[in-house]
């Protein structure tokens, strides 16, 4: 499940425009968004900064890290609140088990995949196992 967290805009029209694809579900306040990510089944979560009242989706990061609660596979930032959005931007360096991919005002963070050996580690590694 794709989780949007956003209490104005409708994924339904904004995602897509966005380079958001696929089906969106909707949570419009923190409540609803924690609920479906302790459900496990949430594959990415993409977070709007200014919600309704004090509520801001940059709550929600420090909450994922406490719970272990993070999405499968990324968190995409969607906010039009540059200050927001460099508040979750940083929020998520020192806290998601998430690489930045590259700084957007529709910031995209996604799962780390693992990292491929370099020549030179190849190298050193059949070095070593010859030698034995």
């Amino acid at each position: 499940m794709n989780l949007w967290l956003d209490d104005t805009r409708d994924p339904a029209v904004t995602a897509a425009a966005h380079g958001h694809h696929g089906e969106w579900t909707w949570a419009k306040d923190l409540q609803e968004a924690k609920r479906h990510l302790e459900s496990g089944s949430v594959d990415r979560v993409s977070l709007d900064y200014d919600l309704k009242g004090e509520e801001k989706g940059a709550h929600l990061i420090p909450w994922m890290r406490r719970t272990g609660n993070w999405p499968k596979r990324g968190i995409s930032l969607h906010s039009h609140n540059p200050e927001g959005l460099n508040e979750m931007s940083g929020a998520l360096a020192l806290a998601a088990p998430f690489q930045p991919t590259g700084m957007y005002r529709w910031g995209d963070w996604q799962a780390p995949k693992k990292p491929k050996e370099s020549k030179r580690e190849a190298k050193e590694s059949n070095k070593s196992s010859k030698s034995k």
